[in-house]
């Protein structure tokens, strides 16, 4: 892997995707999970009561 990009809820945001470009993204993201590693989901519990964070980490194998 070459490259990891992190988008934030800010950065998306700043984005401003229209809905259209949302299903893009998501049709483009389902054509390529062939290619595709999805490890496990990561849990992350503070110690808060109800309280946790699920992290879904993936990485496509891409050509250019």
């Amino acid at each position: 892997m070459k490259e990891m990009k992190i988008m934030d809820f800010e950065t998306i945001k700043a984005m401003a995707p229209t809905p259209l470009q949302c299903y893009q993204w998501v049709e483009e993201g389902l054509k390529m999970k062939k290619d595709a590693f999805l490890p496990t989901k990561i849990s992350m519990k503070p110690g808060i009561p109800g309280v946790f964070y699920n992290c879904m980490p993936s990485a496509l194998l891409l050509s250019f």
